[in-house]
């Protein structure tokens, strides 16, 4: 009986303890989900809706999205809701995560305080608040959690204090990221010893000031030592370069990043002799003097960056020995030829701004990995590197500001991987090779300040790609192509400095990404188009210097430029305020407008009646031969026929041969006719008083053309606010040269009256299709 009384007590017990521990579980499963309801409830937005629809009491804690359970005590132990583009505070509540061991927000906009319950999470192992927008100070209670090892509070800009580096106390700490995190204040000089097993220290982007210690070297594993971008002064200590022995030196330091602060003196000799090192970065410092042949050494380096210093020589012929990958030396004092021996692992070298002589060398063909290549600003001679067209991977060419000469090969044409090419400042000559215009996925091309001659072809449209173009001070001449308006986006373009003639391509305002427009000092005439009105982000315009006329547009972007862009165009008028006079009112403006639009009218349907006149003239002298054709039909040479007829018209309209021998042909008609048309659109006579000796209306029109065609038509054909004005005088230009064909002075060299047909009823429909658009 006491036998079975006690094991009933036994099951009581056990009974009892069973239901215990469950209900001691459940109140600690019931805990973590209530701490993390609480940060789902501190979350103001969740553009991805992941935690405002995953996380809900309904389901168990540990089945979350971004939550990670541990299998023995079934507690939440990691924390993952990274790159989710959250916004929102960190409630206390998180401090109840008691068995929490790893923490990412990163990535998101959380901001505010940390809360100092972080303090409580003493198993917490990983800590990445990165990327946020904390503010405030570091609680303590981070900077002393026992087994912390990781450590990323980096671009939380805020973050803020003196002291922030002198709180820190964690012996198992190996990783620590306080990257632009707004500390200021000097660098502690104990820090290795309360932090011993750093692998990993990053206080880029900082304000801390003062000198790096000299006991840094204490951290014997740090691996990697960023420190730019901060206002560090004073020589390098000569400790980060020193191996010895002893324990407490930088033996395993892989990456060490000192650039963009303000040290002095000479790069620390024993440096070179880091065998480990792979990155080596000190851009954007005051050091001095040269390197030493030692730098072959470091034979696991493959990112040198020495950029924006004071240092000077020769580089090293032992630089080959190394397995660079990346060479940044710009803006120093380098002198001697280019480095690029046996260097067959590098994809970017940057030696602009130094003092290199020479030419570039052949061996630069052994870089087939070679993306980025930067030799601007230097004292390079000799042609264009034909070598450079074997580099397959070629992305950057720049080779500004040397002293090259000679074409440009045309193989530049066929380098497909080319995305930005800057050849400007040099002296080459000749014309741009048009294989250059196939590089259709090429973003920037300068070719300003050389003497490339020659016109620009329609297929400039084939960079597609383009967002900026600068062939301004050279010797280009020609119009502008109209398929610009093509290369929609485009940014820049400058065309200033040229000898470039004709009107400014109405197709412009297609360019709608435009910011920047200079066709300065050139010869362009006609009008400044108003679809340039359309181009909303152009913020910079200069057509001063030209032969510009007619009204400067008023809105979109003129609204807002300056009056120096349209300065020595005598022609233009508009606002005063563009130092240009008045425009005539806009009442006269408007009568003005009716009659001329109705001129084109007549103009364009006289030119049916002159089809039918000239049509009946074929007829006519067709039946004299008694034979009766179709107008149409086309007329070789061989059939012409000559006549002792009279001309239909008088002094001054007929053809020369009339005068010399008193023959007259169809072709003498055709003559004929082309002055007609000269003095219809001119509204000038053969036998004005102006045509004197060897002048006359024919040799009047052909030395206006093309270039001055504004100045020679009839002034009622012009109108400065005419709709589509540019296609206008394009036809009125063809009317001229089809006339100077027809009165040439050789009979069998003008056109036949079948093509004059065919021309007339073609420029009719370009000018009638004008007037559908307006």
């Amino acid at each position: 009986m006491e036998k079975a009384s006690s094991f009933q007590l036994l099951a009581i017990l056990l009974t009892s303890l069973h239901l215990l521990a469950t209900s001691s579980l459940a109140m600690n499963i019931s805990t973590d989900q209530s701490s993390l309801l609480a940060l789902k409830a501190h979350i103001t937005s969740d553009p991805s809706q992941i935690v405002s629809t995953n996380w809900s009491s309904v389901t168990s804690v540990c089945y979350w999205i971004g939550i990670t359970c541990g299998s023995r005590h079934q507690r939440v132990i990691g924390l993952d809701i990274s790159y989710m583009n959250i916004t929102g505070t960190i409630p206390p509540q998180l401090g109840n995560l008691s068995f929490l061991v790893s923490l990412d927000l990163s990535y998101n906009y959380f901001h505010s305080e940390l809360p100092p319950e972080f303090s409580h999470l003493r198993r917490l192992r990983d800590i990445d608040l990165s990327y946020n927008n904390f503010t405030g100070e570091i609680p303590i209670g981070i900077a002393t959690l026992q087994i912390l090892k990781w450590l990323s509070l980096g671009f939380n800009e805020l973050l803020n204090g003196s002291n922030a580096l002198s709180i820190f106390n964690i012996s198992t700490l190996e990783y620590l990221d306080l990257g632009t995190a707004g500390l200021t204040g000097d660098f502690p000089s104990d820090l290795c010893r309360r932090i011993p097993r750093l692998q990993l220290l990053s206080l880029d982007s900082n304000k801390l000031s003062g000198r790096i210690p000299r006991i840094i070297s204490e951290c014997s594993e740090l691996q990697v030592l960023w420190l730019d971008q901060n206002n560090f002064v004073g020589e390098i200590p000569r400790e980060l370069g020193i191996i010895p022995d002893e324990i407490g030196q930088l033996y395993n330091l892989k990456y060490l990043l000192i650039g963009e602060n303000k040290l002095t003196g000479s790069i620390p000799f024993t440096i070179f002799n880091m065998s480990s090192l792979e990155w080596l970065v000190m851009n954007l410092n005051k050091l001095e003097g040269s390197l030493p042949r030692e730098i072959g050494n470091m034979t696991m380096l493959n990112l040198l960056h020495l950029s924006d210093n004071n240092l000077m020589g020769v580089i090293p012929y032992e630089i080959g020995n190394l397995k660079l990958m990346n060479v940044a030396f710009s803006r120093n004092n380098f002198s001697g030829s280019i480095p690029c021996r046996n260097l067959r692992n590098l994809s970017t070298l940057e030696l602009d701004d130094n003092d290199f002589t020479g030419i570039v060398p052949r061996t630069i063909s052994s870089l087939k990995k070679l993306e980025r290549l930067s030799l601007s600003v230097n004292r390079i001679s000799g042609p264009f590197p034909i070598v450079l067209c074997e580099l397959p991977n070629l992305g950057m060419l720049t080779l500004s500001q040397n002293h090259m000469w000679g074409n440009i090969p045309s193989c530049l044409g066929t380098m497909t991987s080319l995305r930005e090419v800057y050849l400007d400042s040099n002296n080459f000559t000749a014309g741009i090779p048009s294989s250059l215009w196939n590089l259709k996925d090429i973003l920037k091309l300068n070719l300003s300040s050389n003497f490339f001659d020659g016109s620009l072809p329609p297929e400039v449209e084939n960079l597609e790609a383009a967002i900026l173009m600068d062939l301004s001070w050279n010797q280009i001449s020609g119009n502008i192509p109209s398929t610009f308006g093509g290369i929609q986006k485009l940014i820049q373009l400058s065309l200033a400095h040229n000898k470039i003639e004709g009107f400014i391509p109405e197709t412009f305002g297609k360019l709608i990404d435009l910011q920047v427009l200079d066709l300065s000092y050139n010869n362009i005439s006609g009008v400044i188009p108003k679809s340039l009105e359309e181009l909303k982000q152009l913020d910079s315009f200069n057509v001063s210097f030209n032969r510009l006329h007619g009204e400067i547009p008023n809105g979109g972007p003129f609204v807002h430029l300056s009056y120096k862009s349209f300065m020595s165009n005598e022609g233009l008028c508009g606002n005063p305020q563009n130092h240009v006079p008045a425009c005539p009112s806009n009442s006269k403006n408007h009568s003005n407008s009716k009659k001329r639009r109705l001129i084109w009218i007549v103009v364009a349907s006289s030119l049916i009646i002159v089809i039918g006149i000239t049509s009946a003239i074929v007829f006519v002298l067709m039946r004299r031969r008694h034979k009766t054709i179709n107008a149409e039909e086309e007329w070789s040479p061989e059939e012409e026929s000559i006549a002792h007829t009279t001309t239909f018209a008088t002094i001054g309209y007929i053809a020369p041969e009339y005068g010399l021998e008193g023959l007259i042909s169809k072709r003498s008609d055709v003559y004929s006719y082309g002055i007609m048309l000269l003095e219809t659109f001119t509204r000038k006579k053969p036998s004005d008083e102006m045509f004197t000796g060897d002048l006359n209306l024919r040799s009047c029109v052909h030395n206006s053309l093309p270039d001055e065609l504004d100045q020679i038509i009839d002034a009622d054909l012009l109108t400065l606010d005419e709709e589509n004005l540019s296609q206008k005088l394009q036809c009125v230009s063809s009317i001229m040269d089809l006339a100077m064909k027809c009165t040439t002075n050789i009979p069998v060299e003008r056109m036949n009256t079948t093509d004059v047909i065919a021309a007339l009823k073609k420029i009719k429909r370009k000018l009638s299709s004008c007037y559908r658009t307006t």
